[in-house]
């Protein structure tokens, strides 16, 4: 068989299964997957919010402590002499 005529083959049994099987109607099944995909969506962004806030309690929490090795470090070295 020629090359040619074995891609006009395979092209042509492509678009006879494509004629077969057409694609999916949209079903009430999608509908519930939207409604759910919003649902995760949000459960997701509530959480990013919560992960960002947490961030910024830790990030408060680190410049205290770093504050407070400062001052340390400042009487410690004042206090040796």
């Amino acid at each position: 068989m020629k090359p040619r005529t074995m891609i006009y083959s395979v092209v042509a049994v492509c678009m006879a299964v494509f004629a077969y099987f057409p694609p999916n109607r949209v079903t009430a099944q999608s509908d519930l997957d939207t409604a759910a995909g919003a649902e995760l969506l949000q459960a997701v962004q509530t959480q990013q919010a919560t992960l960002a806030d947490n961030q910024k309690q830790i990030d408060a929490k680190l410049a205290g402590i770093a504050e407070s090795l400062r001052a340390a470090r400042i009487f410690v070295s004042r206090g040796g002499k």
